[in-house]
């Protein structure tokens, strides 16, 4: 029996991911990844004692109490923006969803912490679209899961 390389290990869970995210509608493929993306989120934007702070109204929970969400400052709606890091955050749930993100002091955030040209350049990518393919899906949910193991000792 011939051992299997690290490639090729990686090259399996991708395809084993990636027959899974194929037999669900293109939405609930992204969410699937989404979800583990959000939970990464949370997990990254914890303090010491796992707190998070809403970035809109620094209303503060814990990582995974169910009123602190990872609000999208671009909509999720915006496939190019979903996934990237710069562009969600810690929000409490009346914030993200009774509030619809709370724009107004979701953008005064983005600017004091990033500035407006890195504002201007996500809103200018949220016009662009993009196809993910099953196989990128399946590693972008890999590398999240990754790192969310990562997140889960320091938070231990």
């Amino acid at each position: 029996m011939t051992k299997l390389s690290d490639a090729q290990k990686h090259a399996n869970k991708v395809e084993k991911i990636a027959n899974r995210l194929r037999a669900m509608s293109p939405g609930n493929q992204i969410n699937d990844v989404a979800t583990v993306f959000q939970k990464l989120v949370r997990m990254q934007s914890a303090d010491e004692h796992g707190m998070c702070k809403c970035v809109t109204c620094e209303a503060r929970y814990p990582w995974n109490d169910l009123r602190i969400n990872a609000g999208h400052f671009v909509s999720r709606k915006c496939r190019t923006t979903i996934f990237m890091r710069i562009n969600c955050h810690p929000q409490c749930a009346n914030c993200n969803k009774h509030l619809g993100g709370n724009a107004a002091e979701y953008e005064r955030f983005m600017v004091e912490k990033f500035g407006r040209e890195v504002v201007e350049s996500l809103k200018a990518e949220s016009r662009e679209s993009i196809k993910w393919t099953c196989e990128q899906l399946a590693e972008k949910k890999i590398q999240f899961l990754e790192l969310v193991r990562k997140e889960a000792k320091r938070l231990a």
